[in-house]
């Protein structure tokens, strides 16, 4: 695979042969893009391990909005990048630590620690 190359503080975009893939978290979902255009999402509130790939038309709905957040960042430069998540994949402090205490349990129960 290619390594970027550098210009005045500025990443040079490559494309790259092989299997390349892009992710978001957001407060709730982890997306996954491969190259070969297969994705997956999961819900971390309902599943924290991340075990089960959601699909449906919710779910299709949902791959759709995050695809262009994640075109958004891996074209994005400079203060763009910090820009904010949509509101509604945007997670308040309760709905994180809901999040984490989920993650916690599963990985109790799951791996018996």
């Amino acid at each position: 695979m290619l390594q970027p190359r550098y210009r005045h503080g500025r990443c040079e975009r490559h494309v790259m042969r092989g299997l390349n893939t892009v992710g978001i978290r957001t407060g709730r979902y982890a997306f996954i893009r491969y190259a070969t255009s297969e994705s997956e999402l999961y819900d971390l509130l309902d599943d924290p391990l991340e075990m089960n790939n959601l699909k449906g038309h919710g779910a299709d709905t949902l791959r759709v909005e995050l695809t262009g957040v994640c075109n958004r960042f891996v074209t994005c430069a400079r203060a763009a990048c910090r820009a904010s998540l949509p509101a509604d994949l945007r997670t308040s402090a309760h709905m994180t630590a809901r999040i984490a205490k989920a993650e916690e349990r599963a990985r109790r129960h799951f791996y018996h620690y």
